[in-house]
């Protein structure tokens, strides 16, 4: 693990999802990009910037965008 996520994890600060994941949309724990698009409750979005919580209270949500259907292809066979 690299020495500034050992220290984050250290101050009790977690990354929450990686950048390029493919998850569910769920509008209480991920922002959506301006200009990136809609999206519903459930459906695929991809991380296009990481959150962070400290002690399980969410800080800052991830930043997502709907996923197109080239990105869908590509993430989730790789």
């Amino acid at each position: 693990m690299r020495p500034i996520f050992e220290l984050l994890k250290q101050w009790g600060l977690e990354m929450k999802g990686t950048v390029g994941e493919v998850i569910p949309y769920n509008p209480q724990f991920h922002q959506l990009l301006e200009g990136g698009g809609h999206a519903e409750v459930g459906e695929p979005v991809i991380i296009r910037y990481v959150g962070y919580d400290h002690d399980h209270k969410l800080l800052y949500r991830p930043k997502v965008s709907p996923v197109k259907k080239d990105e869908e292809t590509t993430t989730t066979t790789n």
